[in-house]
């Protein structure tokens, strides 16, 4: 997330490598936001499953300073990457959205300031926002700061709770990081 010569302040850029047969490591992409904008902070957080590539740029401002944005990047057949989905939050008040992102199979969490959304792709290929889960404690801006996903069990970490989400269904578990059950909610 340094300044590149030519590229605007904390815009931001991910470089893609794979190792070679000889042990090398080597470049074969810079992959930067579509429009970048300064202090993007795009490719403060990646996810890759598979084929897919997620990319955050938590502090891109398409609706205004700090809204964010997720890249969705997909491997063809060929070795190229290409954009597949740009994704802005379903709030036009949301802050940091593309803090942090995962990526599993179908889904794709996005966390954000105090909520986090759940992304599917379709039968079409299309990523369709599916599941918004909001910050439960009043004032808790940490909630969503950090994300993670494995096939229907998405986790939302906020203030020393972990929230276990079941994907689509609204069941919810938060556990204290010591890892004792304080409650489970349908």
């Amino acid at each position: 997330n340094k300044p590149r010569p030519g590229a605007s302040n904390l815009s931001g850029s991910v470089y893609l490598s794979e190792l070679t047969s000889n042990g090398q490591w080597s470049e074969l992409v810079e992959l930067t936001a579509p429009a970048p904008l300064d202090n993007d902070h795009y490719g403060r957080s990646l996810s890759m499953d598979g084929n897919y590539l997620v990319v955050g740029a938590y502090g891109h401002g398409p609706r205004g300073n700090n809204t964010g944005a997720v890249y969705i990047y997909e491997r063809s057949a060929a070795g190229e990457w290409g954009l597949v989905a740009d994704l802005v939050p379903s709030d036009p008040g949301q802050l940091s959205f593309g803090a942090s992102v995962a990526i599993s199979g179908d889904h794709v969490i996005v966390g954000a300031t105090s909520s986090a959304y759940i992304y599917e792709r379709d039968n079409t290929g299309n990523w369709v926002e599916i599941q918004k889960f909001d910050n439960p404690t009043v004032g808790d801006t940490v909630f969503g700061r950090e994300v993670d996903i494995d096939g229907d069990t998405a986790i939302v970490l906020a203030n020393q709770q972990l929230y276990v989400y079941t994907v689509p269904e609204p069941s919810t578990s938060v556990i204290l990081l010591g890892g004792a059950l304080v409650s489970a909610l349908n």
